[in-house]
């Protein structure tokens, strides 16, 4: 064989390998991608949890999700509490009651933590954050009703950069990203109602990568945006439709250690995957209420194993899903 030949060989060889490496195959309970050198990663199915009603384990609108310290806490919308699990499912504590008073809650929509295991809480009905201890005792809260610095009139979204302490609020209602000390201190806000890169229209979640940028999804422009720590425009993604990258209401959002994306795409009833530049890794779902269908889904959270724990609101239940091959 003559070196032009080899050539060609070695050329045909590397599109046949190039080809096998990005193969995606997606299954309800068993989704394989790889993308950017990352190794094989299996996501299946492993258990759920939640009914609808008001005793222990039950829920009525759950809107949120968020592991911290090997616990999973969940805002109890409509029974205006929050309840602590283990990663299993089994039930271990609650607190909250319907008021207005310290540790009271209106409508709970979202949690967050900080690196000494506080919990933020965006108690939406009363129109302010409230921080508390794991266990639930009450510590401070912040927010009255308004459009002026650290006022609220629809907060939604909660995240804590637990590396630099900082709390990012987002108000769907004065279209704007709040940023605060641990206190409750304000510090800065940007954005504005409007469909241009840095305006918002209903923003509904957010989270904070390993470099402090902010991520926010815009959910009525279906579209995720990021920007810097002060509120500067990096980039977006997105539009309206069924396709990959797509989105119909995208809802919750979580950031995992590798700054991957996690997006609850509500109106597709799936769960969509991305780097951190926006770029498409994977997705998976479908609507319905068998295991790994989704009703609705709204927060989502990625725990330090890689394993995923999704809000499936009109399902009143939280779905789990683990990595079944290594990660990098």
């Amino acid at each position: 064989m003559n070196g032009s030949n080899n050539k060609k060989f070695i050329l045909c060889s590397s599109v046949l390998v190039i080809f096998s490496i990005f193969t995606i195959t997606i299954n309800l309970n068993d989704i394989n991608f790889i993308a950017h050198g990352q190794t094989n990663v299996t996501y299946s199915f492993l258990t759920t949890w939640g009914t609808q009603g008001s005793e222990e384990g039950q829920f009525e609108g759950l809107n949120d999700v968020h592991e911290k310290n090997g616990f999973i806490y969940v805002p109890d919308y409509d029974n205006d509490r929050i309840q602590k699990f283990t990663p299993d499912g089994e039930f271990v504590a609650t607190w909250g009651t319907e008021g207005k008073e310290d540790g009271q809650m209106n409508h709970p929509h979202s949690v967050a933590f900080d690196s000494e295991g506080n919990l933020y809480v965006t108690d939406r009905g009363n129109l302010r954050v409230q921080k508390f201890t794991p266990d639930g005792e009450f510590i401070t809260k912040w927010g009255t009703k308004g459009e002026g610095d650290g006022q609220f009139l629809h907060p939604h979204g909660i995240a804590v950069d637990e590396i630099r302490d900082f709390v990012y609020v987002d108000d769907a209602t004065n279209m704007n990203i709040q940023k605060f000390d641990l206190n409750g201190t304000f510090i800065a806000k940007w954005g504005s109602e409007g469909s241009d890169p840095g305006q918002l229209s209903n923003p509904e979640s957010l989270d904070v990568d390993s470099q402090g940028n902010v991520y926010v999804s815009d959910l009525d422009n279906n579209r995720i945006q990021k920007f810097t720590p002060d509120g500067e425009f990096i980039t977006a993604w997105g539009t309206e439709g069924e396709g990959k990258g797509q989105f119909d209401s995208p809802a919750g959002l979580s950031i995992d250690d590798s700054d991957r994306v996690f997006v609850t795409d509500r109106g597709n009833a799936r769960i969509q995957v991305f780097d951190s530049n926006g770029i498409f890794i994977t997705m998976w779902g479908s609507p319905g209420t068998e295991n790994g269908q989704f009703a609705r889904p709204e927060g989502i959270d990625v725990d330090p194993s890689g394993n995923v724990y999704v809000a499936d609101t009109n399902n009143n239940r939280v779905q789990k899903f683990v990595p079944a091959s290594p990660q990098q």
